[in-house]
């Protein structure tokens, strides 16, 4: 599946690997990176499927201008990437309908499965499949790990664990941990 990527980041090494990692895990998509929400909103008029906003750009907070991004282009995908996602940033996302957040420190391959997952007609709804990370993060739920555990079992952040719980979820198209187990045993995805 091809996608259109919007990417605002006031820093050009992070925006240039954002692209190389869309170029190589995304072939055929189309990627434009911005400077700033003004630019984008310049000169990136048609409406993309995902945008990714770092959260603390030059002069302003991408949280706040969420609404603004929103109202340009509706019906986009919004994924925060930050340098530091904490339960206050989370919060504040969670509260303006952002699908997702990303630590900058991520995985290459989770900022991948986020899209996927995010994207309407996306390979995760497609068909009911989950990414390796989330057939280990499945397995632990059935073990009974809480997030934190899970964490600390798989070295990740608990935002990151909670990212995957909710990508389960939506895959799986449950609303529990047990439904989750439950699904992913029937499917065979887990023992």
């Amino acid at each position: 599946m091809r996608y259109d990527i919007v990417a605002i980041d006031d820093h050009g090494l992070f925006r240039a690997g954002l692209e190389l990692v869309v170029e190589q895990r995304l072939p055929g998509s189309r990627f434009r990176a911005y400077h700033s929400i003004e630019e984008a909103m310049r000169e990136a008029l048609e409406l993309p499927d995902a945008i990714l906003l770092d959260v603390k750009l030059e002069g302003r907070d991408g949280i706040d201008a969420i609404p603004e991004i929103r109202k340009f282009w509706p019906g986009a995908r919004i994924i925060l990437v930050s340098s530091q996602v904490d339960a206050e940033i989370v919060e504040r996302a969670s509260a303006m309908g952002v699908t997702a957040c990303l630590s900058k420190a991520e995985d290459p391959e989770h900022l991948v499965s986020l899209i996927r997952d995010a994207i309407p007609g996306g390979e995760q709804q497609e068909s009911t499949s989950l990414t390796a990370r989330q057939v280990e993060i499945a397995e632990l739920i059935r073990e009974g790990l809480s997030n934190k555990a899970i964490a600390n079992r798989l070295e990740l952040s608990t935002f990151t664990v909670q990212v995957h719980v909710q990508a389960i979820f939506r895959a799986l198209r449950v609303a529990n941990r047990t439904q989750a187990v439950y699904e992913a045993r029937r499917l065979r995805l887990i023992k």
